[in-house]
């Protein structure tokens, strides 16, 4: 379920201060904790269970970073960012990252809790 202990341990940290029934926010946090890089650009931006990825913006990212973000800005505001054509492009999103993406969108379906009894 997730990509490293790393990612692991800082989705745990992070889920201190969610709600257990915001699971848009699960699973944006998912998301963004899913590369250790991306995390620590954006996690001072995370406060009292929220973080207003609109104003994210980290310089320098991988597509990869580019793609995680842009799931988390469609799962937050109904936007279209990441489009389909995008998940599927293997040259774009590796089989990491789109496995990552799947997941957080079963965590924003289903909720982190009800997904870990699966």
């Amino acid at each position: 379920m997730f990509k490293s202990k790393t990612h692991e341990t800082n989705f745990y940290n992070a889920m201190k201060e969610v709600d257990s029934d915001n699971y848009a926010t699960q699973a944006i946090i998912y998301l963004l904790t899913s590369e250790t890089t991306l995390w620590g650009k954006v996690k001072k931006h995370f406060k009292d269970g929220y973080i207003d990825v609109f104003v994210l913006h980290p310089k320098a990212s991988s597509k990869n970073a580019y793609a995680l973000l842009s799931c988390a800005k469609d799962f937050e505001s109904d936007s279209c960012y990441l489009l389909m054509s995008d998940l599927v492009d293997i040259e774009l999103i590796s089989d990491k990252t789109f496995d990552t993406i799947i997941t957080a969108m079963k965590i924003y379906r289903y909720g982190f809790k009800n997904l870990e009894k699966t």
